[in-house]
């Protein structure tokens, strides 16, 4: 008579590196035949399967999803990131057997087509000089060689985010790649070394006051060079330096802003207290150091305060938060 050996059954982890994350599925192993199975588990299967080899790191997974961080079993990269930053994280991940360590790799940024184009290549290697592209292949931030897995750092993760990126012009991405792959220790190629882009992508207003009754808007940039950007008609301005180039390019986004302000960049007459009243919160400190102190730097323009804090005069929220600035001045007289 014969007997049946009952076939051995575990819990294998099953990996997949996708672009955006990694897909994260629980194999019911049965002998040499495999089943994946549906998640999260049922009560009933969890009392099925919970004595067997591997169930906990299904129990690892449970907490990840628990914890909202699983969408259709898919553990986006940025949470990836998050989770190896805490101790609980990073055990979890090892009981999935993920790579926790992020991989030393080096590399360069290459531009393989006309700025305008921005056609950007990133060339990684790991610490043997091997082009990681030959010996394996990336996936978002996993690079998988001879069925391995090996994290990407952060950094490097979000240059090659940026490459793949839509942008308004192809200048802007090479901007934004540029300060990215500084921030990555990844080098460029000699073209890009000498040919720096920044975008400027945001601006602060400063009101210039001709008179109480003649304000003038002015965009500024965090920079001199800024600036003089916001106020150029070309969305692009060159400044040269011995062997090397720094364009600033203006959003899309900006230029709309640009040409909108320049309608409307002097107001005069009524429209100066409609405008302060309606701006006033998010320009106070401008109105106090661009507009009021001024006034005070000469005695003759005295009578100049008085019709301006006169034109202010009603605004809404002004007197509870201006005089107790003007007080400091001890100008309190002059209203």
């Amino acid at each position: 008579m014969f007997f049946l050996k009952k076939k051995q059954q575990l819990m294998r982890v099953k990996l997949d590196p996708e672009k955006n994350g990694v897909q994260i599925g629980i194999e019911l192993v049965t002998g040499k035949d495999s089943q994946e199975l549906s998640l999260p588990l049922s009560k009933e299967e969890i009392e099925n399967y919970y004595k067997l080899p591997g169930f906990q790191a299904y129990v690892s997974w449970e907490e990840i999803h628990d914890a909202g961080l699983l969408t259709d079993s898919r553990l986006s990269y940025e949470d990836y990131y998050q989770l190896i930053e805490e101790e609980t994280g990073v055990e979890l991940l090892e009981l999935l057997q993920l790579p926790v360590q992020e991989m030393n790799v080096h590399g360069e940024l290459k531009l393989e087509s006309l700025p305008e184009q921005a056609d950007l290549k990133l060339v990684l290697k790991n610490e043997n000089a091997q082009t990681i592209d030959r010996i394996g292949r990336r996936n978002g931030a996993i690079a998988v060689i001879n069925q391995q897995l090996f994290l990407l750092p952060g950094k490097v993760y979000e240059l090659q985010k940026a490459i793949e990126a839509e942008y308004e012009t192809g200048y802007q991405k090479i901007g934004v790649c540029q300060k990215l792959a500084n921030e990555a220790h990844i080098d460029q190629e000699d073209f890009l070394e000498n040919e720096s882009y920044h975008v400027v992508d945001s601006y602060d207003l400063e009101m210039k006051v001709h008179s109480p009754n003649h304000i003038e808007l002015q965009p500024v940039g965090s920079t001199p060079a800024e600036t003089t950007v916001l106020g150029s008609p070309s969305p692009v301005t060159t400044y040269k330096t011995s062997n090397k180039r720094d364009r600033f390019v203006r959003t899309e986004k900006i230029s709309r802003d640009i040409i909108q302000l320049s309608k409307k960049r002097h107001i005069t007459g009524e429209e100066v207290p409609l405008f302060l009243k309606t701006r006033l919160p998010c320009y106070l400190n401008t109105i106090m150091n661009l507009i009021l102190k001024p006034f005070l730097n000469e005695q003759e323009e005295l009578f100049q305060l008085k019709k301006f804090a006169h034109i202010l005069r009603g605004t809404a929220g002004f007197n509870g938060l201006i005089l107790k600035q003007i007080s400091k001045w001890h100008m309190m007289k002059i209203f």
